[in-house]
C-alpha cells in the first residue's frame, strides 16, 4: 500500500514538472547537454582512430624502409617506395 502511495506522489510530481514551462526547458537543455557530450566522445573517437592508423602506416613504411637499406638498396629507390625522406631513412 505505501509503495502505490509513493508512486502516485512521484506521477503527481511528475506531472506538475511537466506543465512547468522554466523545468521544460531545463529538460530541455539536458537533453541538449547529453546528446553533445556522445556526440563529442563520438568524434573525439574517430579522431583518435584516424590518427592511430596513420600512426600505424608510417610505422609500416619505417620497417620497410629499414628492410630495403639492410638490402643495401639506394636512398632514392627507398624514398620513392615509402614516400619517407632520405634524411629519415638516413636516421633509421
Amino acid at each position: 500500500m505505501e509503495n502505490n502511495e509513493g508512486v502516485k506522489k512521484a506521477k503527481e510530481k511528475l506531472e506538475e514538472i511537466s506543465n512547468d514551462p522554466k523545468m521544460q526547458r531545463i529538460a530541455d537543455w539536458k537533453e541538449k547537454y547529453i546528446l553533445e557530450m556522445n556526440t563529442t566522445k563520438t568524434d573525439g573517437y574517430n579522431e583518435g582512430l584516424e590518427q592511430g592508423q596513420k600512426l600505424g602506416e608510417i610505422n609500416k613504411e619505417k620497417e620497410i624502409a629499414k628492410k630495403l637499406k639492410q638490402d643495401n638498396m639506394s636512398l632514392d629507390y627507398i624514398s620513392k617506395i615509402t614516400g619517407l625522406s632520405i634524411d629519415e631513412i638516413k636516421k633509421l
